[in-house]
């Protein structure tokens, strides 16, 4: 409420909490980011069971959203899509370990996510997709960004060029037909894409 922001226009980020803790979101009315963790199992059990209760409705209202939360919420095998050993080698120079040889999490895992919370809601991971990458566009406006974006450079214009490569330069930053809405803003840089100026920044 200090913000000036309405409860629609907040998400919260990685949520790893328990049937109470997700009833105060339910009625505050914030989105719900969810990661990784769901698809860890020893971990997830209480997020679980709490999604179980009211995760579909959350889901189809558009209050959900998917994360992966890398490097960090690996999820567990299962949940890792075959295209992780290659994602990982092309980010970090062909290894996917991090501090003290652990494996780290990637954005391309997001798919694993996905299907982490079909399984947990008991419905298709196409659907799961569908609606939450509605719920991504519609919160941080990617289709209202992408309209008055100007014109990416062609790889032709890039090539020998000096540039920092953004998602500006690709197509919108999907993995598998649905995007992250925390991996896709921080690829975006400086676009700044969605967030809406509080109090402070207006003006």
């Amino acid at each position: 409420e200090g913000a000036g922001l309405s409860p629609s226009r907040v998400v919260v980020h990685c949520f790893t909490g328990d049937e109470a803790d997700l009833a105060v979101l339910v009625d505050t009315g914030v989105c719900i980011g969810l990661t990784g963790f769901i698809g860890i199992s020893r971990r997830a059990g209480a997020t679980l069971q709490a999604l179980d209760r009211c995760g579909v409705a959350l889901l189809r209202a558009g209050r959900l959203m998917l994360e992966t939360d890398a490097p960090f919420m690996l999820p567990d095998p299962l949940y890792r899509p075959d295209s992780f050993k290659s994602c990982a080698g092309s980010c970090h120079g062909g290894g996917n370990s991090g501090p003290k040889g652990r494996v780290q999490n990637e954005p391309c895992v997001l798919p694993g996510v996905c299907r982490a919370l079909a399984d947990a809601l008991r419905l298709d991971a196409s659907e799961v997709a569908s609606a939450t990458t509605r719920a991504a566009h519609c919160f941080f406006c990617f289709e209202a960004a992408d309209a008055t974006a100007e014109p990416a450079a062609t790889r032709e214009q890039l090539s020998g060029a000096s540039h920092r490569h953004t998602a500006a330069d690709e197509p919108t930053a999907k993995a598998d037909g649905f995007a992250d809405a925390t991996d896709v803003v921080q690829l975006r840089g400086d676009r700044a894409v969605g967030r809406e100026a509080g109090p402070a920044e207006a003006g």
